[in-house]
Order: C-alpha cells, then structure tokens, then sequence
C-alpha cells in the first residue's frame, strides 16, 4: 500500500511540475487558457490570440507530446 501511494504521489508531483513549466511561458499560457473556453484548432486559436498559425501549432506539438493537450 505505502508503494503505491508514493506512485500516487510521484505521478501528482509530475503533473504539476509539466504544468507548471507549460504555464510559466506566457504564450503557452495564453494558448492553453483559450482552450479552456473550448476546443480549438492552430489557425483560430493563432488568429484568437494574435499568434501565427506556425507558432501556435509549434507549441501544441510540445505539449501534446507531453499529452497536455490532444492533438
């Protein structure tokens, strides 16, 4: 049992810290607090934020590695 809460916690600890790094970019921030709203696709959330379309995808393909975001 005490495994397997560590596990727990270990796993807790890696969230937040992805998340962490992931909101510490402000642009980053910016793209994920717009898919809050609603699912979006690379063009509109560029053209929503002020972004390109290149930039915006460059970074949902960095946190959908990190499966963040569904891509």
């Amino acid at each position: 049992m005490y495994g397997q809460c560590m596990l727990t916690i270990a796993s807790h600890l890696d969230v937040m810290n992805r998340w962490g790094r992931a909101m510490a970019d402000p642009t980053r921030s910016r793209i994920l607090l717009s898919l809050l709203d609603a699912p979006g696709y690379p063009a509109g959330l560029a053209e929503h934020i002020g972004l390109t379309r290149t930039n915006v995808s460059s970074h949902l393909r960095g946190r959908s590695q990190t499966e963040e975001v569904d891509a």
